[in-house]
């Protein structure tokens, strides 16, 4: 016979038992961490984006582009400690500009594309940039890290301009 059962609360421990149980609270941290992707996730849709998924998939593409670059730099030993600061500047200047563009959209009609456009772009950079280090880490095969380097020939039409500008003055 268990002798605590005057101690017993409605089947729990104790009061805490109780209320850490109810709510889910045995582990704080992956509780602090679920509220505080709750928080973002609603701020982003009131903020930034009528859809936190696709805020999130534009971060995680930040973060491994930020990631393989790191890499890359460490294999290469060209890592310069004082470019780490740019990736929260990134995230800080890239989330700013979506969210000023889905407001412009909200707006005035003739913005409504905008938010559609700079998500795009913004994807296709970190994309793009994944890629292109990827492959200089040696994960994908080197001729489609090229073409996808080389974006698909804009690299090369653009130092072109630009030394036909250089030629012009």
């Amino acid at each position: 016979m268990n002798t605590n059962t005057n101690k017993d609360f409605l089947g729990f421990e104790n009061i805490l038992d109780f209320v850490t149980s109810t709510l889910g609270m045995k582990s704080p941290l992956i509780n602090t961490a679920g509220a505080i992707i709750a928080v973002v996730s609603s701020f982003i849709t009131d903020y930034m984006w009528d859809s936190y998924q696709a805020v999130y998939v534009l971060w995680f593409l930040m973060s491994c582009d930020w990631i393989t670059g790191l890499g890359y730099a460490i294999k290469s030993k060209t890592y310069w400690s004082r470019k780490n600061f740019r990736m929260p500047i990134y995230f800080i200047v890239t989330s700013v500009l979506l969210s000023i563009a889905w407001h412009l959209a909200k707006f005035n009609i003739f913005f409504y594309p905008l938010p559609s456009v700079v998500y795009g772009g913004f994807c296709a950079v970190y994309l793009s940039s994944l890629v292109e280090n990827s492959g200089k880490l040696g994960w994908l095969p080197q001729p489609m890290a090229n073409a996808i380097a080389n974006r698909f020939g804009l690299k090369e039409l653009l130092t072109r301009k630009s030394k036909e500008g250089e030629k012009l003055t």
